[in-house]
């Protein structure tokens, strides 16, 4: 009967690495080691109120042309917090400080000035008019979470696949996601709307991985 019941604990282990999502697309491309793996998958039915902490976790970016160049950087997470409820998570927010935008991993200094006055000009984000960026977590469904997504102060909902572990008073969450830029006002340089721009066009697409570490709030 022990056996029996370790090789039952064995199968469900196995079940539940299995069903991690894989994010929305598999192409996003940003090198594995600038994002934590949740290691333990479980979820114990936790509820409160997790405050993120904004050190700790990190948001990477990745913008293409079409011709296979691209870029990689980072968004400092400003402030959040994520509510869970028998361990779902049912609202939360993240903010994002857009005028922390930086490359990682640049080509040289004169480029990374290039790349980086392009994306907080007016063409992309205009951190200058709009210095964050909201994420407005309304539950989770399927392995994915809801958000309103504003950017440059425009609201779109997303879907974001994502897995999760909450542990006593811990909360680590990681997501791998791409976005349309073009549905936030962000045409420059896009083959949907300028059709004669040839090899000079960027991506629609902006790649997303997140790791997220929040810790249980004392007051809620």
């Amino acid at each position: 009967m022990k056996s029996i019941n370790k090789i039952t604990f064995l199968f469900v282990i196995l079940n539940v690495f299995a069903c991690m999502p894989d994010g929305e697309t598999n192409d996003t491309s940003i090198d594995s080691e600038e994002i934590e793996t949740v290691q333990d998958t479980v979820i114990v039915r936790e509820s409160g109120l997790f405050k993120i902490n904004a050190k700790a976790s990190v948001l990477n970016w990745k913008g293409e042309r079409i011709t296979g160049e691209y870029h990689l950087g980072t968004v400092d997470i400003k402030s959040g917090n994520i509510k869970a409820i028998d361990g779902n998570i049912v609202s939360g927010e993240m903010i994002l400080d857009m005028t922390s935008m930086k490359e990682s991993k640049p080509e040289s200094e004169e480029t990374t000035i290039v790349v980086m006055g392009y994306l907080q000009s007016e063409r992309f984000f205009n951190t200058d008019k709009y210095p964050v960026a909201l994420l407005n977590i309304k539950g989770e469904i399927e392995d994915k979470l809801i958000c309103d997504l504003t950017i440059r102060n425009v609201k779109k909902e997303v879907f974001i696949p994502f897995s999760k572990s909450i542990k006593n008073d811990t909360l680590r969450a990681i997501a791998n996601f791409k976005i349309d830029r073009t549905n936030w006002g962000i045409d420059y340089r896009s083959a949907k709307n300028y059709k004669d721009i040839g090899m000079m066009a960027i991506k629609d697409s902006i790649s997303f991985n997140t790791s997220i570490y929040a810790l249980k709030s004392k007051i809620e």
